[in-house]
């Protein structure tokens, strides 16, 4: 039986690090506009918190999230800059595992060509267990204008940057995690996620050429 079929591949946790935010001196903004991209995106946002400029304390949120298996992908926004409270980088790199420079240093190239203010940004990218970490400016403006550039290649990098595809289910395994389930599909030649399929042979995703069918049988990742 076929019919479409749509998932998140990336459960995300937002986090704004804000003392005035947190303290409900100033409404946060960029936390909101970042859940609305990452949504309009195809992610899952599973969780959204304002926390203090308090380094120990994010440090501690994020190791929890990413131990616990919690999120695949947490967004920081806010704590960057120069001020004598901004941790946020420094707190991040506390908890690395692996560090992933080349994705703040492409974030900030691009910003450049927007604003010479970016070359302030200290923001950081890391990985710890299998969640990928990532420091945004604090600004809504700014987090609109790095989503705008991150979200396609990440789109890529996990996958699936398309949330829908036309396949029917082949075998379902009983394994879960959480909220999602590896299963097996089967797409024809006519999805976008047959046209990724060379992209995917490098990542943690698995498949087999069916050369009879030009279809392909693909691990994914499904919400349910």
């Amino acid at each position: 039986m076929r019919k479409e079929m749509s998932w998140n591949l990336y459960r995300t946790v937002v986090l704004t690090v804000s003392d005035r935010s947190a303290q409900g001196i100033r409404e946060d903004q960029s936390g909101p506009e970042a859940v609305r991209m990452l949504e309009e995106a195809g992610y899952q946002v599973v969780e959204t918190r304002v926390l203090p400029d308090e380094r120990d304390l994010l440090a501690e949120e994020m190791k929890k999230i990413c131990d616990e298996h919690q999120a695949d992908l947490i967004l920081t926004t806010g704590g960057t800059g120069f001020s004598m409270r901004d941790w946020t980088p420094e707190a991040t790199l506390e908890i690395a595992h692996r560090q992933v420079p080349g994705i703040s240093e492409a974030l900030r190239a691009y910003s450049l060509k927007i604003t010479p203010r970016a070359m302030l940004s200290r923001g950081v990218s890391v990985i710890r267990e299998q969640t990928l970490i990532i420091n945004l400016p604090g600004s809504p403006k700014a987090v609109r204008e790095n989503l705008e550039y991150l979200l396609p290649a990440l789109g890529t990098w996990a996958g699936y940057p398309d949330r829908k595809c036309d396949g029917r289910i082949r075998q379902s395994r009983a394994r879960e995690s959480r909220s999602r389930q590896i299963v097996q599909m089967e797409v024809t030649k006519s999805t976008n996620i047959f046209r990724r399929m060379r992209q995917m042979r490098k990542k943690r995703l698995q498949h087999l050429w069916s050369p009879e069918t030009f279809g392909c049988t693909i691990r994914v990742r499904m919400n349910y």
